[in-house]
C-alpha cells in the first residue's frame, strides 16, 4: 500500500495503459486508489484517472478498458504495409501476417499500429469519457506501457498525437508524458528466442523513433481514408510529448509496474509530483538520446552504425 506521508495535493492526470505491462500498471493504480479512496480528500479522489487499451482481448465489462483491435488488415495493406516493409527490420514484420487483431499483435508492431488506426473512434469515445470525469482539464496526461511487445511499441507515439488532436478539437493543449519499459526487465513466463529477437527489436525502432520526434515533425499514414494527422512538434510550440520516464532494470515485471503505479499517484496526488508534472522540457536542452544503439540486433548492426 502507498503511503502519501505529505499534504495531498491534487494534480489531475489521465493515465492510459496500453498492452500486458500497462494492464499490471492499471490494475495496480486502481488496486492503490481503492486502498485511499476513505482517505483522500473529497476534491482529489478524481485526479487519477485510470484507462487501460489492448489489441489483446479485454475481460467483458470491465469499467475504463477498451479493445483495440481490426478485423481485416487488408484495410491497410497498401501504404501502411509498404511502409513497414521499408522501414522496419525483418524480425520486426514477424512471420505471417495476423489477418484479424481481436487475440492481439503477435508482438509486431505493424499489427499493433494497425489496430490503433481500427480504432479511432474507441480512442476519442475513451477521451470524451475522461474529459467528463473530472472538473477542470487536466494538467498532464501519462501513456504507460512496455516498448518491446507489438502493442504499446507501435502505439506509444501515435496515441499522443490522436491525444493532441483530440485537445486540439476543444481549443485546448495538453502536456503528454510517455512511461516506457525496456527489454532488461524479467517479463513473466518463458519467452521464444525468436519472439525475444523480435522484442528487441521492436524496441530499437521505438527508441529510434522517440530520438526522431524530439525535435522532428509528426505525420500520420493510418489509413487511406483518415485525414493526415500533423504536429508540427517545435520548441516553444506544440509538442508531440514532453518526458520520457524510462524503466528498465533487471527486477521482476510486477515490481517494475507497481514502482510505475506509485510513481504516477505521487505525481497526481503529493506536492513533490506535482511539481514534477508541471516541469516542461527545457528549450535549448539536447533531448536526443543514444541508447538506441544499444539495442540493436545483430544482424543489423553494420547498416546501423
Amino acid at each position: 500500500m502507498i503511503n502519501l506521508t505529505a499534504e495531498v495535493v491534487a494534480t489531475f492526470i489521465l493515465v492510459i495503459c496500453l498492452g500486458g505491462t500497462g494492464k499490471q500498471v492499471f490494475r495496480s493504480l486502481n488496486e492503490m486508489l481503492t486502498d485511499l479512496s476513505e482517505t483522500l480528500p473529497e476534491n482529489a479522489r478524481s485526479a487519477i484517472q485510470p484507462f487501460y487499451i489492448d489489441a489483446d482481448r479485454v475481460p467483458d465489462g470491465q469499467e475504463r478498458t477498451y479493445h483495440c483491435y481490426y478485423t481485416d488488415f487488408s484495410v491497410f495493406a497498401g501504404p501502411v504495409w509498404e511502409n513497414y516493409r521499408a522501414q522496419r527490420f525483418p524480425l520486426n514484420l514477424g512471420s505471417k501476417i495476423i489477418a484479424d487483431s481481436r487475440s492481439g499483435a503477435g508482438a509486431v508492431r505493424v499489427f499493433g499500429n494497425a489496430s490503433l488506426a481500427a480504432s479511432r473512434d474507441k480512442i476519442r469515445e475513451l477521451l470524451e469519457q475522461a474529459r467528463k470525469l473530472v472538473p477542470q482539464p487536466y494538467q498532464r496526461v501519462f501513456i504507460v506501457g512496455g516498448g518491446c511487445g507489438g502493442t504499446a511499441s507501435s502505439q506509444l507515439i501515435d496515441l499522443a498525437a490522436l491525444i493532441k488532436e483530440f485537445y486540439r478539437s476543444y481549443g485546448q493543449t495538453v502536456p503528454i508524458d510517455i512511461v516506457l519499459t525496456g527489454p532488461e526487465i524479467q517479463y513473466e513466463g518463458r519467452i521464444q528466442d525468436t519472439v525475444r529477437d523480435r522484442m528487441k527489436a521492436n524496441h530499437y525502432a521505438l527508441l529510434k523513433e522517440l530520438n526522431h520526434y524530439c525535435h522532428h515533425p509528426f505525420s500520420s499514414a493510418y489509413r487511406s481514408m483518415d485525414p493526415e494527422l500533423q504536429i508540427n512538434n517545435t520548441a516553444g510550440g506544440e509538442r508531440l510529448f514532453d518526458w520520457v520516464y524510462y524503466f528498465n532494470d533487471c527486477r521482476p515485471q510486477r515490481e517494475i509496474t507497481w514502482s510505475i503505479a506509485e510513481m504516477l499517484m505521487h505525481f497526481g496526488l503529493s506536492a513533490v509530483g506535482g511539481d514534477l508534472a508541471s516541469i516542461l522540457p527545457n528549450e535549448r536542452e539536447n533531448r536526443d538520446l543514444l541508447y538506441p544503439l544499444d539495442f540493436v540486433h545483430a544482424d543489423h548492426e553494420e547498416i546501423c552504425s
